[in-house]
């Protein structure tokens, strides 16, 4: 396995908070509530990248598991915050 320079794992980290911020961006949530799922999932994302490229996989299976928890609730949210605003707006 190769070994990923300093710029290429910042780069990757970039690539992923940026991904992170189209998915989860949804008008209708707190700005706070927003900045605390985004900062708990770049850390858990942070943590499961360096387990794997350090060939700790108990750590990366863990890691990668509070990830797709949070990513699932993220997505759940979302859904649900449509199917409210799709049933309580104004039918003219």
């Amino acid at each position: 396995m190769y070994a990923l320079s300093e710029d290429q794992k910042h780069g990757m980290m970039y690539n992923l908070f940026v991904s992170v911020l189209f998915f989860w961006y949804n008008k209708d949530m707190l700005k706070q509530d927003f900045a605390v799922m985004v900062l708990i999932t770049v850390t858990e994302t942070i943590f499961l990248n360096n387990a794997v490229l350090d060939g700790q996989y108990f750590w990366a299976g863990f890691w990668g598991l509070l990830l797709f928890r949070s990513l699932r609730k993220t997505y759940l949210i979302t859904k649900f915050t449509k199917a409210v605003l799709a049933a309580t707006k104004k039918k003219d």
